[in-house]
């Protein structure tokens, strides 16, 4: 192996363990969540974003409507949303 091949092959690894540490720390917030939340099935989220939707949104854990920057939780049934404070509040170690 060159040296091209070298650092071209140290990129993509670092890449893969960049990709590596970031499911790693959504699975830790999907268990931090279904500790919180116990009872909704949580198995994915979406977010922070900002939502459209034809009817107001409110966060699951504390009842604000949600304006501004939320979370959409993929549950085994259906979905939920969490204000942004409330998510860090629950996935902060």
């Amino acid at each position: 192996m060159n040296d091209d091949e070298m650092r071209r092959e140290l990129r993509e690894l670092r890449e893969d363990l960049a990709l590596l540490r970031l499911a790693q720390e959504r699975l830790e917030n999907v268990t931090m969540l279904n500790a919180a939340l116990s009872g909704l099935g949580v198995i994915g989220y979406e977010g922070p974003c900002l939502f459209d939707l034809p009817k107001p949104t409110v966060c699951v854990i504390c009842g604000a409507r949600i304006n501004h920057l939320g979370y959409e939780l993929q549950l085994h049934r259906g979905r939920a949303h969490l204000c942004k404070g409330c998510f860090s509040e629950v996935t902060s170690t």
